[in-house]
């Protein structure tokens, strides 16, 4: 009975991806370069990409605020703030919710 539960129940599996696919398919998707993307500009889709890897490096891929924030170049508050922003945009946006799917 235990096999037939697992079967439907999708494991808890950490995403193995590469960090450097990741950011360069965000960053294909909004049309921006990795330096762009890593800038202190505060544009819409830079932002944008830069929440989405963030989120996916906190959840998916088991990295800590601290060590997302060096390697975005910004502060871990920032990290938390942007994880949290896309949280709850991805509850309030299924087009959102899909583009981050996408990603993970």
């Amino acid at each position: 009975m235990n096999k037939e539960l697992n079967y439907w129940v999708r494991p808890a599996v950490k995403y193995k991806g590469d960090i450097n696919v990741l950011v360069s398919n965000v960053c294909n998707h909004y049309g921006i370069t990795e330096t762009q993307m890593r800038s202190k500009c505060r544009l819409r889709k830079f932002v944008d990409a830069r929440n989405i890897i963030m989120y996916v490096m906190y959840k998916a891929m088991d990295f800590n605020d601290t060590r997302i924030g060096e390697y975005l170049n910004m502060d871990r508050t920032s990290v938390i703030h942007g994880v949290k922003k896309v949280e709850n945009l991805k509850d309030f946006d299924s087009n959102f919710k899909e583009l981050i799917n996408r990603f993970v």
